[in-house]
């Protein structure tokens, strides 16, 4: 009874902050990525290092963090730059695209030094380990921020409102119903039917939300629940691999009852990118 007390005051608190940074906005949720980015960075290393066996060399997880938070750094560097120069809006994208390019080109050649200095094996594991790592968490949180600059907080939140319902929905329906495991090499309690369950409550998220906000549009909206089920449920699964390899349960204990950020995010580093897409998309098709 104590630990389900503790991790609904614990989840409470984190959907807290989850919803008043999204709905701040600006600056404030770029603090927010940007710490989630930091931990997720931090956890992610120490599982590679579980799963390697041994200790990642301090100058490799300096360099990996570096490349990781630069990348968070770029759509608030553009961001702060557009409203002090607009003028400059334009120049100010190019010249965050060329930096961001020219970070990772440096970082690549950074990490291909340094596998030099190492042996066998292990230098080309740890070396596709660390290039996993950056683009796996860094990349994701740069298209949330870009997603939440260009399309405002009513979709990144009804994003986050999907991918919690996904787990709600694939618990409930799951812990009833659930019969046919979903993955059981990575997840044994995930099942085929709570998977359809959580699907089932991200389209009905997305039918309410054309319903109130939209007043039509509704098959767009349901498409994107879908979108956002699907890319949830590999986040999931993809941690639960990563967790596996390094043969522990969570990836940390920050937050009780639930485990670490990366457990928590785990879903939001594959729906990011796919609700970037699904922007894009209506971009375009507006566009043209």
């Amino acid at each position: 009874m104590k630990n389900i007390v503790t991790r609904a005051i614990s989840g409470t608190i984190y959907v807290a902050v989850i919803v008043s940074a999204t709905i701040a906005g600006g600056y404030w949720f770029f603090a927010l990525t940007g710490i989630l980015a930091a931990i997720g960075a931090f956890e992610y290393q120490r599982l590679v290092a579980q799963a390697e066996g041994h200790d990642i060399p301090t100058a490799i997880r300096m360099a990996d963090f570096a490349a990781t938070m630069l990348l968070w750094l770029a759509v608030p560097a553009y961001t702060y730059t557009a409203s002090v120069y607009p003028e400059y809006g334009g120049t100010a994208i190019a010249a965050t695209l060329t930096a961001v390019t020219a970070i990772m080109v440096l970082f690549i050649l950074i990490r291909m030094t340094m596998a030099l200095t190492q042996s066998g094996p292990e230098a080309f594991s740890m070396t596709g380990r660390s290039y996993l790592g950056v683009f796996y968490i860094g990349v994701p949180i740069a298209l949330l921020n870009a997603l939440m600059v260009h399309t405002g907080s009513a979709l990144v939140m009804l994003m986050f409102v999907m991918i919690w319902l996904n787990d709600t929905g694939a618990y409930l329906v799951g812990t009833s119903f659930g019969r046919t495991p979903l993955c059981k090499r990575l997840s044994p309690k995930k099942s085929r039917e709570g998977f359809w369950g959580g699907m089932a409550f991200c389209i009905f998220a997305g039918a309410l939300y054309a319903t109130i906000f939209i007043h039509g549009g509704y098959l767009e909206w349901v498409v994107f629940g879908v979108i956002i089920c699907l890319a949830s449920t590999v986040g999931d699964l993809f941690e639960s691999m990563i967790k596996r390899a390094a043969g522990v349960k969570d990836s940390g204990n920050l937050i009780p009852g639930h485990g670490g950020i990366l457990d928590r995010i785990d879903s939001l580093l594959m729906a990011a990118p796919a609700a970037a897409l699904f922007a894009l998309a209506r971009i375009l098709a507006q566009a043209y």
